[in-house]
């Protein structure tokens, strides 16, 4: 019995670490030098409409970014504004740093729900003051199905 109970815990701890993930994508900025102009197109494929999706988004920065934030225009299925805090009050980083990189989720699973199956697509834009926002190396995008 104990055994068979074993067997059952681990195939459900197995199963709720399987992911759910849909796409993941992360778009270099050339050279880290983000123009204000530039607007990042991420397009993915939707097959399942009976289900939820959920959203993140990322932005990953070297150390010399200049802000403890950044500001972004997200257009899905709505126009968002998102202001994404990358640092706490004393200045330090609050993402994951590997390799000279900070990384920092600044969307945290947004639902989303598709009526049809088809190609969707997420336009990312700074909106910051600068003309040029330097120091930002990559913006990602994961969707998930939520369950």
């Amino acid at each position: 019995m104990r055994k068979i109970l074993f067997i059952g815990a681990l195939a459900l701890a197995l199963s709720a670490c399987q992911s759910d993930l849909v796409y993941s994508r992360f778009i270099p900025i050339s050279s880290g030098d983000w123009h204000k102009d530039s607007v990042l197109l991420f397009c993915f494929p939707i097959a399942d409409t009976t289900v939820n999706y959920a959203m993140d988004l990322y932005v990953r920065h070297t150390e010399r970014y200049a802000y403890q934030n950044i500001w972004l225009f997200v257009q899905s299925q709505h126009r968002d504004t998102v202001n994404g805090y990358l640092a706490d009050d004393r200045g330090r980083w609050l993402g994951d740093r590997q390799h000279g990189l900070t990384e920092t989720r600044v969307m945290n699973r947004v639902p989303m729900h598709f009526s049809d199956s088809g190609t969707y697509s997420i336009t990312v834009q700074h909106a910051m003051r600068d003309t040029i926002l330097r120091n930002v190396m990559e913006i990602g995008v994961e969707v998930y199905k939520q369950r």
